[in-house]
C-alpha cells in the first residue's frame, strides 16, 4: 500500500471571516473562563460563563447579520466642467427686483428735423453776350429756388441766373439758366455732362 507524502494544506485562521472565526473562538474563551474560575476556586459559581455565552452568541449573531448583507456599491462621482457649470448659471432666469420707474418722454430731447439744402446764390441780371444753359422753367420763384436745392449737387460752382420773364397771356416765369459759354460747341459739351434728369428738360439759349 502506497501512502502519499502530499499532506493536506493547513488554513491560516486569517483565511476565516468574522462570523466564522467567532466560532471557532468562542468555545475555547469558555473553556478557558470556566478554568480560571475553578483555578481560583470559584469552579462552583457559574455566574462568569452563564454572563460570557450570552455576549458570544450576540457576537456572532451580529456577525452573521452582517455578512449576510449585501456589499454596498459605490457610486463614482461626476466631475462637473467648470464651464458646464457657467453656462447653466448664466442661462437661469434672473429675477429683477425694485420698481418701475416711468419715464417722462415729454421732457427728453426730440431729434432735430433734417433740414433743407442751402439755396445756392444766383444772379438776376443776364449776361449780354456768349451762350447758357436754361434747365427750366417756373411760374413762382419759390418753385425755382426748390429746384435748385433740388439740383444743388450737379450746378455747385457754377453760375446761376433766375431771370423773371413776362409770357403773352401766360403771366411771369421764372427761369432758370446755368454757365456763360462763348460759343455754341462749348454750351452743347456742358449739356452732355449734365444728369440726365437735367439734360432731358436742358436746352442751350443764347445770352443777348
Amino acid at each position: 500500500m502506497v501512502v502519499s507524502s502530499r499532506r493536506s494544506p493547513r488554513r491560516s485562521l486569517l483565511h476565516l471571516s468574522v462570523p466564522k472565526l467567532w466560532l471557532l473562538l468562542a468555545p475555547m474563551l469558555v473553556a478557558g473562563a470556566y478554568g480560571l474560575g475553578f483555578w481560583h476556586g470559584r469552579g462552583h459559581s457559574p455566574a462568569p460563563t452563564a454572563k460570557l455565552v450570552p455576549a458570544l452568541a450576540k457576537t456572532a449573531a451580529l456577525s452573521k447579520v452582517i455578512e449576510q448583507q449585501p456589499p454596498v456599491s459605490r457610486v463614482p462621482k461626476v466631475k462637473k466642467n467648470p464651464a458646464e457649470t457657467i453656462s447653466a448659471t448664466i442661462s437661469r432666469p434672473l429675477a429683477v427686483v425694485g420698481k418701475i420707474v416711468e419715464i417722462d418722454t415729454s421732457t427728453q430731447s426730440q431729434a432735430p428735423e433734417p433740414q433743407e439744402p442751402p439755396l445756392p446764390k444766383y444772379l438776376k441780371t443776364l449776361p449780354r453776350s456768349g451762350f447758357g444753359l436754361q434747365l427750366g422753367a417756373f411760374q413762382s420763384l419759390t418753385e425755382a429756388e426748390n429746384f435748385m436745392r433740388t439740383h444743388q449737387a450737379a450746378i455747385a460752382g457754377q453760375d446761376i441766373y433766375v431771370w423773371a420773364a413776362s409770357v403773352r397771356g401766360k403771366g411771369t416765369w421764372y427761369r432758370v439758366r446755368l454757365g456763360r459759354f462763348p460759343g455754341m460747341r462749348s454750351a452743347q459739351t456742358a449739356l452732355r455732362q449734365l444728369p440726365q434728369d437735367l439734360a432731358s428738360s436742358a436746352m442751350v439759349v443764347r445770352y443777348r
